[in-house]
């Protein structure tokens, strides 16, 4: 891709993509003697209270009093960027003997990368989607200009209708199953293999290296931000996030658990209040175009004083347009942080061959 050309580091990442382990769920047990428990890793304590204390802000940091809008989204993606970058601080204590276990390890981190690289093409696809929606918002404000009076032309008048029509069609998806399906299969099928990676979480073992341990909180926390992310750019219908089943002697289980019920919460209020979509962006311009469309369409009401009529309609196109710039500065900014991970993504595993093939020489 063009726009992937930026550099990143070149394993800063491998957690983000790791597969489940082949422990069973909360399989850890209470050490029998000293022996079999080490006493913490430094680098490792520093890495789990990082990572909780950035899933506590999250839960904090409300904008405008909901999680589902652009800049909460954008501040839990740099976490997640960052929460992985940390991983890299570890590297050094990090060997990689290759046995057996390792085959199976490698194999498996190499189908999941596989995978989220997936969901990276299919959030990328759908933010292209919403995209090119600002665009049409962006079309339908050219028509209305605030130095004429439009909606007294019936030729002009037709024009801002019809583009104003284009953009309910277009977020409601013409409620046509088969255009529903094709608009929607890419980000059906991330959401599912996010829900079938969620699906097989499982924590290592307490002798695991402390690099393990890492990349393993590394790789919850980006299989729940991208099952947000992939949430709030839904078109209905909506669906509860996945469980994320992590045992509760992480730093950071507490503050994740909490916010993914908090997630799921809002998620339900957003489905039962009627909302086209999670996003909250999304919700107030649909809320707009609807009123300006609904004026227009009966525009044998407009026989209001001229100074009334022109007061409203600007008021409505003046509110849509600044929301419309928010919409496409945010929708760009999302872009980029897919775009990263994805970059992550790919140079991770390069990395990971090229230390698998010098621990083999």
């Amino acid at each position: 891709m063009a726009h992937q050309q930026q550099g990143s580091s070149l394993i800063a990442t491998i957690g983000t993509a790791l597969t489940a382990f082949s422990y069973p769920q909360f399989a850890i047990r209470a050490p029998s003697s000293p022996a079999t428990c080490p006493p913490p890793d430094p680098s490792l304590k520093a890495f789990e209270d990082d990572l909780a204390r950035r899933l506590d802000q999250l839960q904090q940091s409300k904008h405008d009093g909901s999680y589902l809008n652009l800049p909460w989204l954008h501040q839990a993606l740099d976490a997640t960027l960052v929460t992985n970058s940390a991983v890299e601080t570890l590297i050094p204590d990090f060997e990689l003997p290759y046995f057996e276990r390792e085959d199976k390890w490698v194999g498996e981190y190499l189908e999941d990368s596989a995978k989220l690289l997936d969901v990276c093409n299919a959030l990328q696809d759908k933010i292209s989607k919403m995209k090119h929606y600002q665009t049409q918002l962006q079309l339908a404000l050219h028509l209305v200009d605030a130095r004429d009076n439009w909606w007294t032309s019936d030729i002009k008048l037709k024009r801002v209708k019809n583009a104003l029509q284009e953009c309910l069609l277009t977020i409601k998806r013409k409620d046509d199953i088969q255009v529903q399906a094709r608009f929607s299969s890419k980000l059906d099928s991330c959401n599912s293999t996010l829900r079938r990676m969620a699906d097989k979480l499982a924590a290592p073992i307490v002798k695991s290296k402390p690099f393990i341990t890492a990349i393993y909180g590394a790789k919850v926390n980006t299989i729940f931000v991208y099952g947000i992310v992939a949430a709030a750019l839904t078109v209905k219908p909506f669906r509860p996030l996945s469980g994320l089943r992590v045992p509760s002697h992480f730093l950071w289980s507490a503050p994740l658990i909490t916010l993914q019920r908090r997630l799921n919460d809002e998620m339900h209020r957003g489905k039962t209040n009627g909302s086209p979509a999670l996003l909250g962006e999304l919700t107030g311009i649909d809320a707009i175009v609807k009123q300006l469309h609904h004026i227009l369409d009966h525009a044998v009401l407009l026989k209001m004083s001229c100074n009334e009529q022109a007061f409203e309609l600007r008021r409505l196109a003046g509110n849509l347009r600044e929301q419309s710039e928010e919409l496409g500065k945010g929708l760009g900014l999302l872009e980029q942080q897919v775009n990263e991970l994805f970059r992550m993504l790919v140079n991770s595993r390069v990395a990971l061959l090229n230390l698998i093939t010098h621990s083999r020489s």
